[in-house]
């Protein structure tokens, strides 16, 4: 299904999984919806709207089909280059989730990948799932006899899957066309109380030290349309109903106290300055 914004000569399409998606043709700011002509040059391929959300302007080179199917197709690479520290990461956020709920319970991981954070919440008694575009992906969650689902979040997912304690997003936001509306349907699959985990790449520290990278393959994902700072983010989640309960920095490869250091700052100043940030918010209840 097919609408025009007569304000904005924004043409929006109605896909399959009930998320919009916008004309390339006619970009608009994915927070404030500003035209991108209004918008000035950022970190390279992306522009920055007056709001603070920077945002690529144009067409992505690349299919999610192409780009996964190539990434996922390799399991000796995936566990040699992220499997072991990836493990260790996704364990401390999961016994932190634990902690802020009280309990264990549903957890759904959109663009769950190989599954390597469903199998760690599983091994500390969660009971999981996942949902990806890939299919190389999914086969392999299923290999590891976790229980995944092909194809893109919501509208793939099977009616039989109703509410979740936790859902997670793990650098995965970064790729998607229209945020709020996925975060909207994160708050209707959540159970009262349930949280949502989000790991996003952080404009605040990319955007001065991206330039020393530059060379270097992976630090933009040829995906990613959209970067976030910890203020968009915070943006977004109010207006999908959350409440931001706690930012942790990530992507630091150093000592427990650099981490700790970075958690002081952000307490301080209300900004990350960390290569990456998980958030952690909590649905609100309604009448609140």
């Amino acid at each position: 299904m097919t609408t025009v914004n007569s304000t904005s000569s924004r043409v929006t399409e109605l896909r399959a999984d009930g998320l919009r998606t916008q004309s390339m043709s006619a970009v608009l700011c994915p927070l404030c919806e500003s035209d991108h002509l209004s918008a000035t040059p950022s970190i390279p391929g992306r522009v920055r709207c007056a709001c603070g959300m920077v945002y690529m302007a144009a067409p992505r080179s690349i299919s999610h089909s192409g780009y996964f199917e190539s990434e996922y197709s390799n399991a000796e690479r995936l566990e040699k280059f992220y499997g072991h520290r990836r493990r260790k990461r996704f364990l401390r956020l999961i016994d932190e989730v634990s902690r802020r709920l009280g309990r264990t319970g549903r957890w759904l991981d959109i663009g769950c990948g190989c599954g390597d954070l469903l199998l760690e919440a599983r091994g500390r008694g969660w009971e999981c799932s996942g949902i990806d575009c890939s299919p190389c992906a999914v086969a392999m969650t299923r290999q590891r006899g976790l229980r995944t689902f092909a194809g893109h979040f919501p509208g793939d997912l099977p009616k039989s899957e109703c509410r979740y304690d936790a859902i997670s997003m793990i650098y995965m936001l970064e790729e998607v066309q229209d945020p709020k509306s996925l975060l909207q349907e994160c708050k209707k699959r959540l159970k009262s109380n349930g949280v949502l985990v989000l790991e996003l790449k952080n404009f605040s520290f990319w955007v001065h030290a991206e330039g020393f990278f530059r060379s270097r393959r992976g630090i933009w994902c040829p995906l990613d349309i959209r970067t976030y700072s910890l203020s968009t983010i915070a943006r977004f989640l109010e207006a999908a109903g959350f409440e931001v309960v706690t930012v942790i920095p990530s992507g630091l490869k150093g000592s427990p106290g650099l981490t700790q250091l970075f958690s002081v700052g952000i307490a301080i100043t209300k900004r990350a300055f960390s290569p990456s940030v998980i958030v952690i918010a909590r649905a609100e209840e309604k009448g609140q």
